[in-house]
């Protein structure tokens, strides 16, 4: 497959997944953001695909400086 159409694969993917979110309703954004946040305050870690993953960690008190 030659260069060129490799390029435009790659540009079309991306086209198609920025439509996929664009479409996606502000409801169902906060309904996926509120979910990732349940998730994280009871412990568990939450992976995201090409993105990472998060996960929440207890850190001591430490004396705070300006």
């Amino acid at each position: 497959m030659p260069k060129e159409n490799i390029i435009k694969d790659q540009l079309m993917n991306q086209a198609l997944q920025q439509l996929a979110v664009m479409s996606m309703g502000k409801s169902d954004y906060f309904n996926f953001l509120n979910k990732i946040i349940d998730s994280l305050k009871e412990g568990k870690s939450v992976q995201l695909r090409g993105f990472g993953t998060l996960r929440t960690k207890k850190l001591k008190e430490r004396i705070g400086r300006n």
